[in-house]
């Protein structure tokens, strides 16, 4: 009888009874969690946290966080071009970034316009993924655009590579305003500046509120209406004499300083008076050079036109994949400025108007559009 005391123990097995009250405070937890992803989240996930909760599985919530989902299937890896999938596809990105090496003082030494124009929508396209893939696609599967691509991409790279540089402490938005002002000052386009030319910045930068002193050993620049600029101290060349010849480098070395101290308002000021006080070359017959370049540049925006006029025949045509890519990125890069820019630049070229022909063919027959 004693031993049979002991079966009172199994009404402890009451608590089992307790046990929904346990499960309902992991619920409690669940729904706490439930409620700080609804926090983030519209208020119907709430709904089936109880069902959950009666199915025990409240770390399955934390499995049912579509959230990180939601960020994989961001377009953020839109942002890059797919990887190439062929040895000419791989050489081509290899060539895309030694494009990306160069510095910025590389690319403002450059004294060839079409080539600093050039480059820069290399840049600027490499950037695009749709223009990126679409060159790549064009590059693998035509042996006539892979060799001129070739070609072009060496002159640059060689061109670029010789180029002459200084050390200097300006950044890469100073040089490039160096650049775009020696351009404006440069007024027979000589790449170097005369007597004239220095003379015309100079009267510029007083109708700016600066005024110069040139001496033949020293040279200062001053700001007027400015609190706590003092003065700039220039090197100059020599005296300002007829015969003076100043190349992009020393018009930069010289006023390195005005070009880091310039706020934003100044420097347009100073561009916009120098392209409006630039002299025009109306009356100057056009060699046969201009003549040509002036017929290529009709011809390309013709070609460009028509191009984009192509876009709504995209939907209507059935496309493999790869010619759906190449006509994408075409008319990507048709809305694109700087890649229009180094394009004209290269039709203006014996090489590239082939190059450009060639790849308005090809589109023209894949999208069944009339000739022009």
């Amino acid at each position: 009888k004693p031993p049979q005391q002991p079966p009172p123990p199994p009404p402890p097995q009451a608590p089992p009874a307790t046990a929904p009250p346990t499960v309902s405070g992991d619920a409690a937890v669940g729904g706490a969690a439930a409620t700080a992803a609804s926090a983030a989240t519209p208020v119907i996930p709430e709904e089936p946290a109880p069902t959950q909760a009666t199915n025990s599985p409240a770390p399955a919530q934390a499995t049912t966080s579509p959230a990180p989902a939601q960020a994989k299937t961001s377009p953020a890896p839109a942002q890059e071009a797919p990887p190439p999938t062929s040895k000419a596809g791989a050489k081509f990105d290899s060539l895309l970034a030694r494009v990306n090496t160069y510095t910025e003082m590389q690319m403002a030494c450059l004294n060839d316009a079409r080539m600093r124009t050039i480059v820069l929508g290399l840049i600027e396209g490499s950037k695009v993924p749709e223009v990126k893939t679409a060159f790549r696609t064009l590059y693998e599967d035509y042996a006539p655009l892979r060799l001129g691509g070739n070609v072009v991409f060496d002159v640059i790279d060689r061109t670029v590579q010789n180029t002459t540089t200084f050390p200097s402490d300006l950044t890469g938005p100073q040089l490039r305003l160096a650049r775009t002002v020696f351009t404006l000052v440069d007024e027979n386009g000589s790449n170097d500046l005369d007597e004239m030319d220095v003379r015309h910045f100079i009267s510029v930068l007083d109708h700016l509120g600066w005024s110069m002193e040139w001496g033949e050993d020293a040279c200062e620049l001053f700001r007027d209406g400015k609190d706590g600029t003092g003065c700039i101290q220039l090197q100059p060349l020599g005296p300002l004499a007829p015969d003076i010849r100043m190349t992009f480098i020393e018009f930069t070395q010289m006023f390195s300083q005005l070009f880091a101290i310039l706020d934003p308002t100044e420097r347009e000021a100073m561009l916009q008076a120098l392209r409006a006080d630039r002299p025009g070359d109306a009356d100057e017959p056009p060699c046969k050079v201009e003549a040509r370049m002036e017929r290529m540049n009709k011809r390309f925006d013709l070609m460009l036109k028509t191009v984009v006029s192509w876009e709504p025949l995209l939907k209507e045509r059935k496309l493999s994949p790869r010619t759906f890519v190449v006509i994408e990125g075409t008319f990507v890069g048709a809305r694109t400025k700087a890649i229009v820019d180094a394009m004209r630049c290269l039709y203006c070229d014996s090489v590239g108007s082939r190059l450009g022909d060639l790849i308005f063919t090809i589109l023209r027959k894949w999208l069944g559009a009339p000739p022009i």
